[in-house]
């Protein structure tokens, strides 16, 4: 159990869980499980993923990458050569890009440009303003 500002979370050592969620996605100890393994004296590197440690990026980048020879020297089948890929048939415009959210049925349903006044339950045209505190009730009746 650990305490994290007054939230406590649960980590399992053994099967490398914490209550916080974060071991079990990243597959890394999170702080809650670093904390407990400084405790009990273990190594940190023991609990982490193969992916992570040291001998693995070493090994990602033991295969050389050689560069391409030059354009003149490429070897391109005829029916590649051939091919023509023409331009997208329209432009993105410029900008970011409005978000469109998903509308509710009852905002689906309800009419454009009306408002409802909340105090009273009536749908006012939509140019009205909400009438003052005073008149609120005789201006509704109308």
């Amino acid at each position: 159990m650990v305490n994290d500002e007054g939230r406590h979370y649960t980590v399992c050592i053994l099967e490398k869980t914490c209550s916080c969620g974060r071991v079990q996605i990243d597959e890394l100890p999170c702080l809650h499980a670093w904390a407990v393994l400084k405790s009990k004296f273990l190594m940190l590197e023991d609990y982490c993923l193969d992916y992570y440690k040291l001998k693995s990026v070493v090994m990602a980048y033991e295969v050389p990458v050689y560069p391409l020879p030059d354009r003149s020297e490429w070897n391109i089948p005829a029916h590649i050569s051939e091919e023509v890929v023409l331009p997208p048939k329209w432009k993105r415009p410029p900008g970011r890009p409005k978000k469109k959210r998903d509308k509710p049925l009852s905002e689906l349903l309800q009419k454009k440009n009306q408002h409802l006044c909340s105090t009273e339950e009536v749908v006012l045209p939509p140019k009205w303003k909400r009438p003052p505190e005073g008149q609120r009730r005789s201006a509704i009746s109308r």
